[in-house]
């Protein structure tokens, strides 16, 4: 009797192991690859969900040409991306020039989405979420902007409103370190 009871037990132990197992697996999509990724010759530190395309853009902002760098990925619909831009020395030297550029990048995000700029666009480095409808399609960014030392950061994590991906952005954004 004994014996059967501790090989009942043993087997209800080894059930709730591989039931625990087979949760902690459904958590950890096979689709998110993590790795650590170093943007723009140590600006930035991203943690993205899977091996980041680099593409770059020239901008013309008050009358400076300034290039965009912009590591992305995308798993499962969402878009996990780190944009960058040395900024040139007459704004890198001018902080109020600077701001209003960091400014304008916070609100091209509303607009882009089709959103309504808050009244208080968000400090730099403070997270924030935008919730909008460009093309009838609803769509949540939830993004962050860094001004420092002649360098403007940006992280963002895009995705349809009712598939957003709440725990890999929250693991993205944990991961992402601006350096200057």
């Amino acid at each position: 009797m004994i014996k059967r009871l501790m090989r009942q037990g043993y087997m209800l132990m080894r059930a709730a192991a591989v039931a625990s197992a087979a949760l902690a697996l459904a958590g950890c999509s096979p689709d998110y690859n993590w790795r650590a990724v170093t943007v723009g010759d140590g600006i930035a530190t991203g943690f993205f969900p899977d091996r980041p395309r680099v593409q770059e853009r020239t901008v013309s902002y008050d009358g400076h040409d300034i290039v965009f760098s912009m590591s992305a990925a995308s798993v499962a619909g969402a878009l996990f991306t780190v944009s960058y831009a040395v900024l040139p020395p007459p704004l890198a030297q001018d902080a109020q020039a600077a701001a209003r550029l960091g400014q304008s990048v916070q609100g091209s995000l509303y607009q882009n989405l089709g959103a309504s700029l808050p009244e208080n666009l968000p400090l730099f480095g403070e997270r924030f979420d935008i919730r909008g409808s460009p093309a009838g399609k609803p769509i949540r960014l939830q993004g962050a902007v860094w001004l420092t030392s002649g360098v403007l950061v940006e992280g963002a994590v895009v995705a349809d409103a009712a598939s957003y991906p709440e725990e890999q952005a929250r693991q993205f954004f944990q991961g992402l370190q601006v350096g200057r």
